[in-house]
Formats: C-alpha cells, structure tokens, sequence
C-alpha cells in the first residue's frame, strides 16, 4: 500500500514499474505461449513489449528519434534481469531534473515530458495487468495508481479507441472501482 497520493508522471511510472516487476517475477516459462487479453501477443511477446516500452522511454528521453517500427524491433528480453535492468534505467532518465518539462520526440509526435511520462505509466500499468490476467496472478492494482491513470486517461477513451490500438470500450456501472472502469474504457473486461 502506498503512503502517499502520487500525481507526478514520473512517480506514477516508478510506481507501476514496482507493480508490474511483482507481475514478471510470477510468469512461468512454461505459460510463455499462452493467450493474453492482447490479441496479437502470447506471454512472451507480451513480456517482450513490456521489457521494450522500457527501453523506448530510455531512448525517447535521452533524446533520439524513436519511431514505432523501432519500438517494434528493439523488443526487450523476457527474463526478469532483463526487466529490472530495464526499469532501473528508464526510471533514472525520466527522473533527471527537468526531464517532464523538456519535449519529448516519440512515436506518438513530439510531446511535454510529463504528457509522455503519463502515457508510459498508462502502459506499463495495464499491460501489467494483460500479463497477471494471462498468467493467473492478482490483477488488483494499487488503489492509487488506479484512480490516478483512470483520471488521467478517461477523457481520451475515444480518441484512444479511433487510433485503433484499443478495443471498444466495455460499458459498466458508474459505481464500479477506478481500475474496472480504467480497464473498461480501455476495452479490458475487468
């Protein structure tokens, strides 16, 4: 449990990194081909862009021009060594000073620190969750990094679903939690 409310990109991108290296340590080789809630990935691919995204934020920071296709071939190792390595090095460029202020060349266009922080953090948290949900461990996500990446990325639901990468999203009930709506939203059934 978290002792206080994160609202910094960068701190919230610490924290799911945390979370999901519980997520990693879980996974067994022998649950590598299995299925995910991402269509086009098994178990290892999943880990693979998971490892990967960490390895983009490094580039993306430090400030070369990262294209998706680059992203894409530059997959990262599937081995929870391969993950810590990965996450001790994005989680120390994204913390340097001015670091969410400065712009930021990704994939995605050229964009604030911060904004891409968010957008990391929103990554790293929900295929998290796409990795327990395969490999049948707790999907529960701390409360406040929930509430956090659902505020943060409600209003861009359906801009985020035109861009294809997402699926519809799922309709639920308005008191379901942060996560299930977050989740829902994001074309995950909870």
């Amino acid at each position: 449990m978290m002792q206080k409310a994160l609202s910094n990109p960068a701190e919230l991108y610490e924290a799911a990194i945390k979370h999901t290296s519980k997520i990693f340590v879980g996974v067994k080789p022998s649950q590598y081909k299995d299925s995910t809630p991402c269509d086009k990935w098994n178990v290892q691919q999943l880990m693979e862009h998971i490892t990967g995204g960490l390895g983009l934020a490094v580039a993306s920071f430090a400030g070369a021009d990262v294209t998706m296709e680059d992203h894409d071939i530059a997959k990262g190792g599937i081995t929870v060594e391969h993950y810590n390595r990965a996450s001790k090095r994005a989680v120390e460029v994204i913390k340097k000073p001015g670091a969410m202020s400065k712009p930021i060349k990704t994939p995605l266009g050229e964009m604030p620190g911060a904004q891409f922080a968010g957008i990391l953090f929103m990554d790293q948290l929900v295929h998290g969750w796409d990795l327990a949900k395969a490999t049948k461990q707790d999907t529960t996500f701390p409360k406040e990094l929930a509430e956090a990446a659902y505020a943060m990325f409600a209003p861009q639901f359906a801009n985020l679903q035109k861009s294809g990468a997402f699926k519809p999203s799922i309709p639920v009930p308005a008191s379901a939690s942060a996560q299930v709506k977050l989740l829902a939203g994001l074309g995950r059934k909870a």
